[in-house]
């Protein structure tokens, strides 16, 4: 399976979808499927933190059909998990002023998930275990200087 977006893998993130400009989620493109997925679920962490990895965004039962996630948007069914900022929504980057790293996960899984929006990462990922039947990563940087 395979996720893109405006940016490249490992490359810079354009402001707009960070704190400064509005917190905006970027778009995706999702790409060679699995063919039984019932649903995605993705994930955004902050792998620099300094405090700890900090989780951004959580959006899980995407529908399977879905190949595009338009920029600000939440595909229709979809559900947000509550992020380490309490909120049930994108939280863009803010980094201090070091280059932090933005890892985008994406799961396809083999069904729709019985959760709501109280649902942290932590909860996610025990549900998903035995349950994912592929995995895509995309990283992107972001720096306040």
């Amino acid at each position: 399976m395979k996720l893109e977006s405006v940016f490249e893998n490992n490359g810079f993130m354009p402001a707009k979808y960070t704190c400064d400009a509005g917190d905006n989620n970027p778009e995706f493109i999702i790409e060679d499927v699995p063919e039984k997925t019932k649903s995605f679920a993705m994930t955004m962490e902050d792998r620099d933190s300094p405090i700890r990895v900090m989780v951004h965004w959580i959006i899980f039962n995407i529908p399977a059909d879905i190949r595009e996630i338009k920029e600000n948007t939440v595909p229709q069914g979809s559900i947000q998990g509550t992020n380490d900022f309490g909120k049930q929504s994108y939280k863009g980057p803010c980094p201090d002023s070091a280059i932090h790293r933005y890892e985008f996960k994406l799961f396809a899984l083999d069904r729709v998930l019985e959760v709501d929006e109280k649902t942290k990462k932590a909860e996610l990922e025990n549900l998903i275990r035995g349950r994912t039947l592929a995995e895509a990563v995309l990283t992107g940087l972001y720096s306040r200087d």
